[in-house]
């Protein structure tokens, strides 16, 4: 999922001697084709979980029924992983960061969380891996490139 969000975000062959570099928040035709829909609104709310294209919501459901069957999870499991990346989804997209939310349960800041996909919704040049952050960090996708105050600002008005 990472290495695909970026190149969506980032290519735009209609300008080739930028290449990977950010162009804008909405990117170019092949951003505006495959994820554009998801990213309508610069604020994140709970509906955009489920404002996906066609692409895009068959290759999430594929590529989670895959890893299922790739594990050989047992049908109890897969309907715990269902609930679980349900609560997930929808957290990322609520708009709140509240201080039982996972980014601030699990240790070593390991989840990105609502404030993290919020600053990813508003810019599009960061934070592109959609719970964790451990390969944004690699990349250097990360907190470095937005301003504090933006950190600091309520997500909901």
């Amino acid at each position: 999922f990472f290495f695909t969000h970026v190149f969506i975000h980032r290519f735009n062959p209609t300008q080739p001697l930028v290449g990977m570099r950010p162009t804008n928040r909405r990117g170019g035709p092949l951003f505006r084709m495959l994820h554009g829909k998801h990213h309508i609104s610069s604020d994140v709310r709970a509906s955009d979980t489920v404002r996906l294209t066609g692409v895009e919501e068959t290759t999430d459901v594929v590529c989670s029924i895959m890893a299922l069957r790739l594990l050989r999870a047992h049908p109890l499991s897969r309907c715990l992983y269902n609930i679980v990346i349900t609560f997930l989804l929808v957290e990322l997209h609520c708009g709140y960061d509240m201080p039982w939310s996972p980014q601030h349960v699990v240790p070593f800041g390991l989840i990105g969380g609502s404030r993290r996909h919020h600053a990813h919704h508003a810019d599009g040049s960061k934070y592109y891996q959609k719970f964790f952050t451990y390969m944004d960090n690699a990349a250097g996708f990360t907190h470095r490139f937005v301003k504090k105050e933006q950190h600091e600002k309520p997500l909901v008005a």
